[in-house]
């Protein structure tokens, strides 16, 4: 017959084999670190006037001469600089359901459910009649 404390040992790895669990997985979702826009318009708007008047003299004629250059240039620059900021990735926990039990897997699920709650009530019942 096997001593006490191997019984214990035994049913204490048993119990902590039995309440054992699943855990989701933790997916790290990559973040951008760091985004630049750049939008440059360089636009050129020129305007070249030219204006001239000439008088000349000729016998009783008076020329005159006037010359008139008119130049306007607008040069437009439009820049858009947006920096983002650095932002830190966090856990994401993602729930995939990885295998499905089948029909005759939860009958036996439920059949050892039944089958402890049988050995808890007769090691209950065993106790009760030693101690009475």
């Amino acid at each position: 017959m096997r001593s006490r404390f191997e019984i214990n040992t035994i049913l204490l790895f048993i119990l902590l084999f039995a309440l054992t669990g699943c855990k989701t997985r933790t997916v790290f979702i990559p973040v951008e670190s760091v985004r630049t826009e750049y939008k440059d318009r360089l636009l050129r708007d020129s305007v070249h006037h030219y204006d001239s008047v000439l008088v000349k003299m000729k016998g009783d004629t008076i020329w005159l001469e006037k010359y008139k250059y008119l130049y306007r240039d607008k040069l437009l620059r439009d820049s858009v600089f947006v920096n983002d900021t650095i932002r830190v990735p966090y856990p994401v926990e993602v729930e995939t359901e990885v295998n499905r039990m089948s029909s005759f897997q939860s009958f036996q699920v439920w059949c050892g459910r039944i089958l402890l709650l049988l050995i808890i009530g007769w090691v209950g019942v065993r106790w009760w009649k030693k101690r009475v």
